[in-house]
């Protein structure tokens, strides 16, 4: 049985060719306006949720030291801020489904992969040019993909994630069973620490769950015992009552070795005979191809393993909270693996939260290029005539956009003051850079920016007109510097 689980829970990928089409041009629709617009309206939503949160965590983390940080004893007030080192863990992270136990850990993770099916989509276009017609009469050329080939192409493989294979272009050769009996989740535990001043305190799974400490591998193998940067190994003794837990009894999961339990998907003949109907359906029943040869896992297979966080150490600032018979921490805490010292703490909890918001900046610097393009196309001007003016224009969005938020979220200071100087700054050195747009300002001009990108059809995008903004001569202007536009 083992011998047949590990064969079926082969790693190496599965390779079939699909069906390949041709059609004249690639034009986008609704879908693509759609995703577009999703992404413009949610970039920004996501900015300022990021720096709200970050917000949040520094007013927590200073509302934390606003009051004082005690060294936790045994006549410590309920409700004060304490610190706890520990070198005494005594805990017990399991999972009874699987009949899993890790002593000594605060925290483990089941994570599941699924045996699935991913459709890849690859299109090859030539490029063909074309005129397209303004509401005032006027004309332009423009480029677009034509006589167009779409191939679709399918991987087998685990993934971390299921894969709704309805949609498929050959849905019944490349059907992906749902079945999600055990689904990826963190059980963190209860722990009784023993602090370094010799009072015991408890810490809830809540907060355990908070937990900065590296994450092992959890295996079980001969000779278990001990424990390396990556894996936890453990005696295979530990796994004695396997075949009396939930997971075995209901979806014959099995210890197949490299911390893997198994479950093998069965498929009932009432599944196969529709299988082979639709697949007749779809002239995919006698597609035989060599990829089909290759040992490999089958569509709805199942694999668990679990990661284990068990520091020997551990630093906590939380509130304690004085229970009958026993000193709790309350949930909101901030918990450390080693030996650390509250300002360190406050330290790398500040460090951690400034990176996930410059992850946030990162991204809305990327969307203040498109943005810049829209408003310009809204002002009559075409910002990308010129990498330095685009630059200026992005620049200009992204210290707007940042300025609007900061204004809302934090006090007025020298950060609100400097993104403002510098979007106002970049927007005037764009005024005399960019190029007047060939199509007259207004929403018109942005919408079909929009369709452009998305690749629609020209029926669905008409500009006002594809002449050139009138230039207005200027007397006193130095003619060897004069712009002429058609």
């Amino acid at each position: 049985l083992l011998g047949v689980c590990r064969r079926r829970m082969q790693n190496m990928p599965t390779y079939r060719q699909g069906r390949t089409y041709r059609h004249g041009k690639s034009e986008g629709g609704v879908c693509a306006l759609l995703v577009i617009g999703a992404l413009l309206v949610g970039v920004p939503v996501a900015v300022v949720v990021a720096e709200a949160a970050h917000r949040g965590r520094v007013v927590a983390l200073e509302g934390m030291l606003s009051g004082g940080v005690e060294v936790l004893t045994p006549s410590t007030r309920d409700g004060a801020v304490v610190h706890v080192q520990s070198r005494e863990i005594s805990s017990m992270a399991r999972d009874e489904a699987f009949g899993v136990r890790a002593l000594g850990a605060v925290n483990l993770r089941r994570e599941c992969e699924y045996c699935q099916w991913q459709e890849i989509r690859s299109e090859e276009c030539e490029r063909c040019s074309r005129t397209v017609t303004a509401r005032d009469g006027s004309s332009s050329t423009e480029t677009y993909r034509c006589n167009c080939r779409t191939r679709f192409s399918y991987l087998k493989g685990w993934r971390s994630h299921r894969i709704p294979s309805l949609l498929f272009d050959q849905a019944a050769s490349h059907h992906n069973p749902q079945r999600d009996p055990y689904p990826s989740t963190s059980l963190p535990t209860e722990a009784h620490l023993r602090t370094t001043t010799g009072v015991e305190v408890v810490a809830g799974p809540a907060v355990l769950a908070r937990t900065r400490a590296r994450w092992r591998t959890l295996e079980w193998s001969l000779g278990g015992g001990g424990r390396t940067a990556r894996t936890r190994r453990e005696s295979p003794q530990a796994l004695a009552d396997a075949r009396q837990t939930r997971a075995y009894r209901r979806d014959g999961f099995v210890y197949a070795g490299g911390g893997y339990f198994f479950s093998p998907h069965a498929r009932t003949a009432a599944e196969t005979l529709l299988k082979g109907f639709f697949q007749y359906l779809e002239g995919s029943l006698f597609d035989w191809q060599l990829g089909d040869l290759v040992p490999s896992c089958t569509p709805g297979d199942i694999r668990v393993r679990y990661q284990v966080q068990d520091p020997k150490r551990l630093s906590i600032l939380a509130t304690l909270r004085r229970a009958p018979g026993r000193l709790e921490l309350v949930p909101d805490a901030i918990v450390h693996a080693g030996l650390r010292e509250p300002d360190a703490m406050i330290a790398l909890e500040a460090a951690e939260s400034r990176k996930t918001v410059a992850v946030a900046r990162a991204f809305l610097a990327l969307w203040a290029l498109a943005f810049a393009v829209l408003v310009g196309a809204a002002l009559g001007i075409d910002v990308t005539t010129s990498l330095l003016a685009h630059g200026l224009a992005a620049a200009a969005s992204l210290a707007a956009v940042l300025a609007l938020v900061w204004a809302a979220l934090w006090d007025p200071g020298p950060a609100l003051a400097l993104a403002v100087l510098v979007s106002v700054a970049a927007a005037a050195a764009v005024s005399h850079l960019a190029e007047p747009a060939q199509a007259p300002p207004g929403l018109n001009a942005v919408y079909c920016k929009l369709a452009r990108w998305a690749d629609a059809p020209p029926h669905w995008r008409v500009e006002s007109s594809y002449r050139h903004a009138p230039y207005k001569e200027d007397p006193h202007a130095d003619p060897a510097h004069t712009k002429r536009f058609q």
